[in-house]
């Protein structure tokens, strides 16, 4: 069986369940009676409704949790879409593992145990002493091809990649609750816009950005432009897009959501890579966006349009575009509040207070 056939053999034998809609009520329930104004704590009230329903329980949790973060590198830095180089990649993933990027540093503090998946580096890294992070291969290939000019990957190497990225949450320990999401990419920024302007029917210039710092958006957007025209493609048909447009670590991170949804695992999603990867989850399993979580919005332009699809609502704005799943680590403590406060406040009753009703 090759791996297209193992990726729909997988897809066709997945099950995502509904979120438990009875608890979610309850839980509304629950935090309308608790000493504070109604919709007092904001956004985190219909965050909590969520996780109490994928979990379904009256008292979701936040631990275990774990981070997974998918590595690969991309044929479209052949156009100098970044001010970086494309052997970055492999620098930067030695440095996630040795706990000195920021993703690195936020798991190692926050005692997250973090795992990169290399599905794509042009490059091998051999025995990292001093690591505090592990790595695992999983490479489909040593990177992409250059979208500007033809198809990213085979159908196979993205099906391959996919199914990497369901290995990677398979092999998480048991009794996990959430899975933070993070990636590690030169160049993938112009990955995510490309299958931006598929999604939306919309044109480059309303969906490139910076990215890692690029100062050159005008010769970016054109590559992009020149991308969907080298690979007509419908958005209806989302193993066809990954593979002319996608790239592997974009793969592995459809994948990843996936399997995570159908575990029921509460899904923290990074930036503008991470949430393209989810949308992309949802068009081969709509009930993905379930056990979503939107981390925070970042500066780029199309990054917005993908959580309005989605029906996300970020919990930060805070400019983030260090990307890796930094930002998806930084809400943790967040979470962690938040239950906290569902879990442990009073209500009125308790403290003999009877406001008007």
């Amino acid at each position: 069986m090759n791996s297209i056939e193992q990726l729909q053999t997988w897809l066709e034998n997945l099950v995502i369940a509904k979120p438990d809609h009875g608890v979610m009520r309850q839980v509304q329930k629950n935090l309308n009676l608790l000493c504070k104004t109604d919709g007092g704590l904001g956004k985190l009230e219909p965050l909590l409704v969520k996780l109490a329903g994928m979990q379904r329980t009256l008292n979701p949790r936040t631990k275990e949790r774990a981070a997974l973060v998918f590595a690969a590198d991309h044929g479209v830095m052949a156009e100098r879409v970044s001010r970086f180089r494309a052997p970055d990649s492999l620098h930067m993933v030695k440095g996630i593992l040795l706990g000195r990027t920021a993703v690195g540093v936020l798991a190692q503090r926050a005692g997250i145990p973090l795992s990169c998946w290399d599905v794509g580096l042009r490059g091998e890294i051999a025995r990292l002493p001093g690591a505090v992070h592990t790595l695992h291969r999983a490479k489909v290939t040593q990177g992409t091809r250059n979208i500007a000019v033809g198809p990213a990957m085979t159908g196979e190497q993205c099906a391959e990649a996919l199914l990497a990225g369901c290995r990677a949450v398979r092999e998480l320990p048991e009794g996990t609750k959430l899975v933070v999401l993070g990636e590690m990419g030169m160049g993938n920024t112009t990955i995510a816009a490309a299958l931006s302007a598929v999604y939306f029917g919309l044109e480059p210039e309303q969906v490139v950005g910076a990215g890692a710092g690029n100062r050159n958006l005008v010769m970016k957007t054109d590559v992009v432009r020149r991308a969907l025209k080298a690979n007509p493609v419908h958005k209806n048909h989302p193993l066809d897009l990954l593979t002319a447009l996608g790239g592997l670590e974009v793969s592995a991170l459809a994948g990843a959501c996936l399997q995570a949804a159908a575990q029921g695992f509460g899904i923290i999603l990074d930036g503008f890579v991470t949430s393209v990867s989810a949308l992309t989850a949802c068009c081969f399993k709509p009930g993905v966006k379930e056990y979503l979580v939107a981390s925070h919005l970042s500066p780029e332009p199309g990054h917005r349009r993908v959580v309005q699809a989605l029906e996300l609502a970020p919990l930060m704005e805070l400019d983030l575009r260090v990307g890796e799943g930094a930002g998806a680590l930084l809400v943790i403590p967040l979470l962690d509040q938040a239950v906290a406060l569902l879990n442990g406040m009073a209500s009125f009753t308790d403290l003999g207070i009877h406001p008007e009703k």
